[in-house]
């Protein structure tokens, strides 16, 4: 009978890293890779447990209900969402496992006993705390994805836009930015009956405020917020122009970007001679912005994977604590931002 000394030696990792794999500790870095090595090489040798239970029945015991509060056309067109769940599905069909949207919460009927009939939920997107009690009443397996709301009683895994926000703004203020302006959307968050409320409790929203205080330049503070999509950033460029020219504007997201590089160019000013531009996402086709467009990259296709890694974990575990994991992206700078001369500082170029 296969061991895990044996896929180790098939696989040329260690023994631990078998180990962990196959145990899905979602603490455990390792690239795709090595870990599809592992994975098919423990099929291929019918690895068995010390349950005796086979890698295979393991694997296909396990299915994934998914529930969404997206727009049809943002789950469709939506970069970051579409990656997330792709991140979900791929890890699913590594594992073997199945996976199956229950309903978009959008959808006039839903059947919340449905969440019963699956080992554990993911849920992508912002649901409101009465929503995600109820569902927990039904399956107590649940992980919410991009969730940012205070709720101790599910696992979450988040995004560390808080955080970058507050570099993007550092950063801004190191090349000499001071009139600084926020385009974004609204915090979408659902209830049970599919009715949304548009929140301003968006976490780069506040981010932007709170450091624009802190750095007291709150009479440059200037923010729009609208639904998510170039229209509506290129109609608030518009208006925030007309209003006032900053010499620095952070975006929410790539899609918004591309609105807002046209609203300036039909005013007539120049990205970064007159705007310096910072976003989200950074899409496939930042780099070919023009000019290229500064931006945050987060890895969502990964962000899906974990997802489903930490679930299955927490099943197979038996854990009963919930977590929380930030999940980090960096700045990826390029030409769409320059330094200005201040008064305050005539050196910064």
């Amino acid at each position: 009978m296969a061991n895990m000394r044996d896929i180790a030696s098939l696989a040329k990792v260690s023994v631990a890293s078998v180990s962990r794999i196959l145990k899905q500790d979602p603490t455990f870095k390792v690239n795709e890779e090595t870990r599809s090595r592992v994975l098919k090489i423990a099929k291929q040798l019918n690895y068995h447990n010390q349950h005796g239970k086979s890698f295979l029945e393991r694997k296909t015991k396990f299915k994934i209900g998914l529930i969404v509060n997206q727009y049809p056309n943002e789950i469709t067109s939506d970069p970051y969402f579409i990656e997330i769940k792709k991140g979900i599905l791929k890890e699913c069909a590594l594992w073997g496992m199945e996976a199956r949207t229950i309903f978009n919460m959008r959808d006039a009927d839903k059947k919340w006993t449905d969440l019963s009939k699956y080992d554990a939920v993911l849920v992508i997107g912002n649901l409101d705390k009465a929503t995600i009690v109820n569902a927990s009443k039904y399956n107590q397996n649940l992980l919410l994805v991009d969730y940012y709301g205070t709720i101790s009683s599910v696992d979450i895994i988040q995004s560390d836009f808080y955080d970058q926000t507050t570099n993007i703004l550092d950063l801004f203020y190191k090349y000499g930015h001071r009139k600084i302006a926020y385009i974004g959307g609204y915090s979408s968050i659902i209830n049970q009956n599919g009715i949304t409320h548009n929140s301003k409790n968006e976490v780069r929203y506040q981010a932007y405020l709170k450091w624009m205080k802190l750095h007291d330049l709150t009479q440059y503070a200037k923010a729009y917020l609208s639904d998510w999509g170039p229209d509506y950033s290129y109609q608030n460029t518009k208006k925030l122009l007309n209003e006032f020219t900053p010499t620095a504007i952070l975006v929410a997201s790539d899609p918004m970007a591309i609105g807002v590089y046209k609203a300036i160019k039909e005013r007539g000013l120049k990205i970064p001679q007159d705007i310096s531009i910072f976003s989200f996402d950074d899409i496939e086709s930042a780099k070919y912005f023009s000019p290229s467009l500064s931006s945050v990259h987060i890895d969502s296709f990964e962000m899906g994977k974990l997802a489903v890694d930490t679930i299955k974990a927490r099943v197979s575990s038996g854990r009963n604590m919930s977590i929380r994991i930030i999940f980090n992206s960096k700045l990826v700078i390029r030409d769409s931002i320059r330094k200005i001369k201040t008064e305050s500082n005539d050196s910064v170029r």
